[in-house]
């Protein structure tokens, strides 16, 4: 249900990039990285890590985290607002949901070094590595480079003609 969010938000909706495709992609890469590092599934951490996945760019404006709306909210707040609002933090327990936040607080791009919370166990770190890493991975697979390339220029206001991209 929660995948449907980026669909079902008019902002997320309109995206060429921010939008659920971009979702899907990322909670896949992020299930295969910890499968690749022989991590389990199950636990606090990874379902943070998903939660963080797919709520990391929910009302995102289409401009570059360092954009900040006339409310003073960048992507990365209202990314956690879109989080604070959903049902889904009634079903998990309040320090999955404080680590799902903080997941999301290190998606911010450009990536500066993330500074994690104290007694951080190595597990949830490379969680949160995982999902920085897929977000930008993403956009390099050849099959999707174009698109990516195409639609971050479109978010960003570029003038793009879309045979250019094809």
């Amino acid at each position: 249900a929660e995948l449907n969010l980026y669909e079902t938000n008019g902002q997320n909706a309109r995206l060429p990039f921010h939008n659920g495709i971009h979702i899907r992609a990322l909670l896949r890469m992020v299930v295969t990285l910890r499968k690749l590092d022989g991590l389990t599934s199950v636990g606090i951490v990874p379902k943070a890590a998903e939660i963080a996945s797919v709520f990391h760019d929910l009302g995102h404006a289409g401009y570059p985290d360092t954009w900040i709306d006339s409310t003073g909210r960048d992507n990365i707040d209202r990314a956690i607002d879109g989080l604070r609002e959903s049902p889904i933090i009634n079903r998990y327990p309040d320090s999955c949901i404080e680590m799902a936040k903080d997941m999301i607080r290190s998606t911010r791009f450009p990536h500066t070094p993330h500074t994690y919370p104290a007694n951080t166990p190595a597990d949830a770190i490379r969680h949160y590595e995982y999902i920085r890493d897929a977000d930008c991975m993403w956009g390099m697979i050849p099959m999707f480079t174009q698109h990516a390339l195409w639609a971050l220029a479109l978010e960003n206001g570029g003038n793009v003609i879309h045979d250019e991209a094809e």
